[in-house]
């Protein structure tokens, strides 16, 4: 650990005092990204991937291997080969495979999955950080999240 980054630690312990950052991690394959995993130990996260073969991670504080949207709803989810490709919305293969990863882009199978809000989900549970990695389905990820923003 360098210098800077210790006192740096030990500046935000103090700021903190005693308490947690709150994380969301949507779109969590492989859990949290490994600049945030050095601060495990002031942070609580929340991982969500609703891909069954994601690997959320030791990281996380709390996993949820569960889909995030405005609001609950039911939707096909389209597994990509590359797992954290997978997406809610159809991958348009004549597009794709003008990309050199075109192999990994492409849907392997699909499957019904439930979908909730991030706030019906944390319960009012407020968050200091959010990262948002969902193929498309930000801006409805958002809309689910307000109380919790």
């Amino acid at each position: 650990m360098q210098p800077s980054h210790s006192k740096f630690v030990n500046f935000l312990k103090a700021l903190l005092q005693g308490e947690r950052l709150y994380l969301a991690d949507v779109g969590a394959t492989g859990g949290p990204e490994t600049r945030w995993q050095q601060w495990e130990s002031l942070c609580f996260f929340y991982t969500f991937d609703p891909d069954p073969r994601s690997q959320l991670g030791s990281c996380a504080s709390k996993n949820y291997p569960l889909g995030l949207w405005s609001g609950k709803d039911k939707k096909t989810l389209y597994l990509a080969e590359h797992p954290p490709a997978s997406s809610l919305f159809k991958p348009n293969q004549e597009v794709l495979n003008s990309f050199a990863a075109s192999k990994a882009l492409q849907q392997q199978s699909s499957s019904w999955i439930e979908l909730d809000s991030l706030d019906h989900v944390l319960d009012g549970q407020s968050l200091d950080f959010i990262k948002i990695d969902a193929e498309g389905a930000e801006l409805e990820i958002l809309k689910g999240a307000q109380q919790s923003l």
